[in-house]
């Protein structure tokens, strides 16, 4: 229950800070349209940025990284307190103590609101559940039962270590997730939301698009020149000095002054005109006050989110064997049952990591009826950028019913060349996930067909998803497509 609490609060600091963050967007992106430029996202998504459906689901990420990081440590810390600690009064001086030293990291380069409520609010939500009488205390916890509780995910995070790296969260989702309905339901859930708060904690460089104002510009000989450099990088103007991400004002001699949230630098002119990525850089490093919130956002996804997982499902567990068995039986059993899912897991993940196959084998490997060796063959050849044309017999993998292979297949039709994988990945298109829609984009980009720059536009005009979008503007990008202002 102290857990809950923690998480019923971090859900209503996400989705005020989706909702806040959405709102800005929203101004930002109309702004730009209003400036003549293209938007992403554009109309068909915009309204929903108002919505609390938005809102509140973009909280639930923040909710369930670090809202259950910071949950269970609660949740951990208070039973450390009433047990080995016995209640004694230091223990909530070293435990106020991490929390300053840990506001003071999150707050290091600018104050940040939200990052700080996260810090406060969860842990004294659950702390005033406990200490308000929401939690009965029962008899207390024997040390064999703590080893229960907190061996099996120990020996379970040593099982996936060897397997932990760059393609782990590809690996789990290719493997775990789009191999079953709840499992895509998860899938779908973070292409549809996870741009929401994506975008609320992002550096200005991270954002796909940018809006500046020239202020004090009006008759300055300057302004066609910073206006061309700033565009071609993403940049647009705006009309109103609040709805720019950057402000740009002259200064005296040759220098300019670049401001963002808050924070200004001066630059040399010729140093924006001869060295703009430089410049840029450094008033997006100087305005960055999320670094340190989006490591802890990091950690709490690879720990806070599997751990609260784990805790739901023994206690589930626990409770079902309960009804038949005795207390210390009950504990024993959902320990080796948790022990057991998550080995199966690991086993999962580790069976994608069979032995690659070699080109000769590759063709075979298409026709065979392993699913598993057919994922092993399509990222050997996005590895190692093998055109799949000399492999005839990957057109069946079009229509396969698994994600995954749909996915893999539209990233390497990207090493293509010819007409024909061009063509295929021009059906790919309509294929009903926007996992796969997504990699078509990709490829089509990557390929350099400026003859796709049509199609890719329109696909971006008239989707309402936002993935989809971001990987159309992407791949546009990568034809050397540029935006230009239409008034």
């Amino acid at each position: 229950m102290v857990v809950m609490a923690g998480l019923v609060m971090a859900q209503v600091i996400g989705t005020l800070q989706v909702g806040w963050s959405n709102r800005a967007l929203f101004n930002r992106m109309k702004a730009v349209v209003e400036g003549g430029y293209l938007a992403v996202p554009n109309d068909l998504i915009e309204p929903g940025l108002m919505s609390f459906k938005a809102a509140f689901g973009g909280g639930l990420f923040f909710t369930l990284t670090i809202g259950a990081f910071m949950s269970l440590l609660t949740a951990g810390w208070l039973k450390i307190w009433e047990g080995p600690l016995g209640r004694r009064k230091w223990g909530i001086g070293l435990a106020v103590g991490i929390g300053i030293i840990a506001l003071a990291l999150l707050n290091l380069d600018g104050f940040n609101l939200f990052a700080t409520a996260y810090i406060l609010f969860v842990p004294l939500a659950g702390c005033l559940f406990y200490c308000t009488g929401g939690v009965k205390t029962g008899q207390r916890d024997t040390i064999f039962h703590s080893l229960c509780l907190l061996c099996p995910p120990v020996i379970l995070a040593l099982a996936c270590f060897p397997f932990l790296g760059h393609h782990t969260f590809i690996d789990a989702r290719d493997h775990v997730l789009l191999s079953n309905s709840p499992g895509r339901m998860i899938n779908d859930y973070y292409y549809r939301y996870t741009l929401y708060p994506a975008e609320s904690f992002k550096s200005l460089l991270q954002k796909q698009i940018r809006t500046f104002y020239l202020d004090g510009f009006e008759n300055s000989f300057l302004k066609p020149d910073l206006t061309d450099i700033l565009v071609a990088r993403d940049y647009f103007p705006v009309a109103t000095r609040n709805a720019g991400d950057v402000i740009v004002k002259p200064a005296k001699a040759d220098f300019l002054v670049m401001e963002a949230k808050g924070r200004a630098v001066q630059v040399a002119k010729a140093a924006l005109l001869d060295r703009p990525d430089q410049t840029l850089q450094s008033i997006a490093d100087i305005s960055d006050n999320n670094r340190w919130f989006r490591k802890l956002i990091y950690i709490s996804l690879l720990t806070g989110f599997p751990l609260l997982v784990y805790f739901i499902v023994f206690g589930l567990v626990r409770r079902l064997f309960a009804w038949t068995f005795p207390l210390r039986l009950s504990i024993i059993g959902a320990s080796v049952v948790c022990i057991g899912i998550g080995l199966v897991i690991v086993w999962v993940l580790a069976a994608g990591k069979s032995p690659a196959p070699s080109p000769q084998e590759i063709s075979d490997i298409f026709g065979s009826s392993d699913r598993r060796q057919r994922l092993v063959a399509l990222k050997v050849m996005d590895q190692d950028g093998i055109d799949p044309s000399q492999y005839p017999d990957y057109h069946p993998l079009m229509k396969s019913r698994n994600i995954s292979e749909r996915y893999w297949l539209a990233r390497i039709l990207g090493n293509g060349r010819e007409e024909k994988t061009y063509l295929d990945l021009i059906r790919m298109l309509d294929d009903p996930s926007p996992n796969v829609v997504c990699m078509a984009l990709r490829s089509l980009g990557k390929r350099g067909n400026e003859q796709a720059a049509a199609i890719i536009l329109n696909r971006m005009e008239s989707s309402n998803h936002w993935y989809i979008q971001w990987y159309a503007y992407n791949a546009l990008k990568n034809l050397k497509w540029r935006q230009h202002g239409l008034n």
